[in-house]
């Protein structure tokens, strides 16, 4: 009977177990309380008020980033630092909100991140135009070439340039223009494409038969359309190479807006050579924007000209010319609204020719005001004396550069706060275009290979290196061959000043007619006129050449041309074939077979000045006003006269 009750006691109330509840038939089953829904929105037995996703099923209840929203349904579940809702994994700028995600040269680095955005190498902070690989250049190439064949002989001046003949440069919005594109791979790899139409000039002479008595002029200014010369370049650590040259042109950074260095950029070719070739280029591209005017020069400019006339010049008709030379340095102020003040000129102009020549030094410039115009383009047309110069300036005005077939000016922008101390033990890598002006020789180079270095204090320079030179040599009995020659430089210079603006004072070598005068940029690099000028009196020269029997034959004439013959520097006896080689040293006897089936043997004479020969420094002299008397040249004597620009790049510290 007890049995009976308790099921159905169990059979009624269920889960009821309290025994006692049950001890009659008719006791009451007391009230049980219901037990309460846990709410649980996507089912996955995770409480909404614990589930780190409520509404997306996620037993594992997973958080990644621990921001206390599951993976499931965490739009960010690997992190969002930046706070720009995009994932840290996903997020091409991490640590730098970019919502848009923008990536200009595809590598995976966001533009707002990226210290390169476009890929061409160039960091933004230097890069002229950091959202583009491919960027407008203008671009000025300006040579002096020596060419030679025999019985003829070619001195030229030489220019490719964007400047047209009326100043015009093509560039804009539905125009042709000239571009540099290094890509946005950040190999720094691509090309100089010149779309544009651009200027070709040529200044020169040619002579033919024994001597300069024959002369025939040229003067050429062409306007050159191409649909497109493309030049491979490659740019490394700020050098810009041009690798297609046969040897490869190296341009430098000049601040952040230029390169400029030595070597030839081949376009179309702006002249003829003649067999045996060399020359000397200053070559130099600058950045365009497009939006350019009179506001972009304003401030003053350190400005060095160089003007090369080969040939007797008219203005001066008493003397008979090769070579005159006429080198400026002076500061021009531009106001930014077309006013120009010219100041402190320093001017040096010189002609040489086999017989007779003259030299000077002037301070006075053509004029002391001027206008100018910056066009849009970065065309820039200055009004002197009234006559134009045309030309561009980079879209930052650090550098400008203008010029005729016959010459170049160029002119960078200056500072403040220059003192000695700012100088002190920096250098600078050299390179630019300079001439040697002789009644005995003509030669042309450009300096690459020297370094300027101050000292401590500052107050002292040091030239130091090797150049290589083009060298036309003089004869009595042949026009000269075109050879090549190296000049050593060793040389500390005597103290000299720095103003405030950056302006050098004259810049001299003891014992040496080498003076440097010019200008620290506001960015840093050097903008110098080199002059030397010298006399050597003495006994007649004994020329270089090869002694056979009782008969020279001199080293400027034929069969050698002027190039000094080499002997084998190994010892034949243990190497089949010679590999290593020398000139041939003074007193060696040596047999020569040449092209054209001539044999000689004979003793080598490398020549001497004559005996008693003194070198005269004369550039201190020519400042002053009391330059020696060149017409006639003495006789026994050689003048010496070289002029040029050069421009010096820092080196990293």
């Amino acid at each position: 009977m007890f049995l009976r009750s308790l099921a159905k006691c169990f059979y009624v109330s269920f889960f009821v177990l309290a025994l006692t509840a049950c001890g009659s038939s008719d006791s009451k089953s007391p009230d049980v309380p219901d037990v309460p829904d846990v709410p649980d929105m996507d089912g996955d037995t995770i409480a909404d008020s614990a589930d780190n996703c409520p509404e997306v099923a996620n037993t594992n209840q997973l958080d990644t980033d621990d921001d206390g929203a599951g993976d499931a349904c965490d739009t960010t579940p690997n992190g969002d630092t930046d706070l720009d809702t995009i994932d840290n994994l996903a997020d091409n700028c991490p640590v730098t909100a970019n919502t848009d995600q923008s990536d200009t040269d595809s590598d995976n680095v966001g533009d707002a991140c990226d210290a390169d955005i476009d890929g061409d190498t160039l960091a933004n902070a230097v890069d002229p135009d950091p959202l583009n690989s491919e960027s407008k250049y203008h671009f000025d190439f300006f040579y002096n070439q020596l060419s030679s064949v025999t019985e003829a002989f070619k001195a030229a001046v030489v220019g490719e340039t964007v400047t047209q003949a009326d100043g015009t440069i093509d560039i804009g919005v539905g125009v042709d223009s000239t571009t540099l594109d290094l890509g946005s791979d950040e190999t720094g790899n691509g090309s100089f494409d010149v779309r544009a139409d651009y200027a070709t000039t040529e200044e020169s002479l040619s002579y033919a038969g024994a001597d300069f008595s024959s002369a025939t002029p040229t003067l050429t200014d062409v306007t050159v359309s191409d649909d497109n010369l493309a030049n491979t370049v490659s740019l490394s650590n700020g050098v810009l190479s041009f690798t297609d040259e046969t040897v490869t042109t190296s341009l430098s950074a000049w601040g952040n807006h230029n390169f400029i260095g030595s070597g030839r950029v081949t376009l179309n070719g702006a002249s003829t050579t003649l067999a045996a070739a060399q020359e000397a280029a200053l070559s130099l591209l600058s950045f365009a924007d497009g939006a350019s005017d009179n506001t972009d020069l304003n401030a003053d400019y350190g400005v060095v000209i160089l003007d090369t006339v080969y040939g007797n010049d008219s203005e001066f008709p008493d003397t008979n010319e090769v070579t005159n030379l006429f080198s400026v340095v002076g500061v021009f102020g531009f106001d930014g609204a077309g006013a120009l003040a010219l100041s402190a000129g320093s001017s040096y102009i010189s002609g040489l020719g086999i017989a007779d020549g003259f030299v000077a030094f002037l301070t006075d410039l053509p004029a002391t005001t001027g206008t100018y115009t910056v066009s849009p383009t970065g065309a820039v047309d200055l009004v002197i004396a009234g006559e134009s110069s045309y030309g561009f300036a980079d879209s930052e005005g650090d550098l400008f550069t203008t010029g005729d077939p016959a010459s170049r000016m160029y002119g960078v922008k200056l500072g403040a706060g220059n003192t000695s101390a700012s100088l002190a033990n920096t250098s600078f890598d050299l390179s630019g275009l300079v001439i040697d002006s002789s009644n005995a020789t003509l030669n042309v180079s450009t300096y690459a290979g020297l370094t300027a270095t101050f000292s401590a204090d500052g107050t002292t320079l040091t030239i130091d290196g090797s150049v290589d030179k083009a060298v036309a040599a003089f004869s009595d009995s042949a026009l000269p061959s075109v050879a090549t020659a190296s000049q050593a430089f060793n040389l500390t210079s005597d103290a000299f000043t720095v103003a405030d603006n950056g302006r050098l004072s004259p810049i001299t070598f003891a014992d040496s007619g080498l003076e440097l005068e010019g200008f620290i940029a506001a960015n840093g690099g050097l903008l110098l006129r080199v002059v030397n000028m010298e006399t050597a009196v003495g006994g007649a020269a004994d020329p270089a050449g090869l002694q056979v029997g009782a008969t020279l034959n001199p080293l400027a004439d034929a069969p050698f041309d002027g190039v000094t013959p080499q002997v084998c520097d190994e010892d034949l006896e243990v190497v089949a074939n010679c590999q290593v080689f020398r000139d041939v040293a003074d007193g060696e006897f040596i047999s020569l077979l040449f092209p054209n089936g001539q044999f000689l043997a004979g003793t080598w004479s490398s020549g001497s000045s004559g005996s008693g020969s003194t070198t005269t420094p004369i550039t201190a002299d020519v400042r002053a006003g009391s330059a020696p008397s060149l017409d006639p040249i003495a006789a026994d004597t050689t003048v010496n006269i070289t002029q040029g620009v050069l421009f010096g790049f820092p080196q990293a510290l």
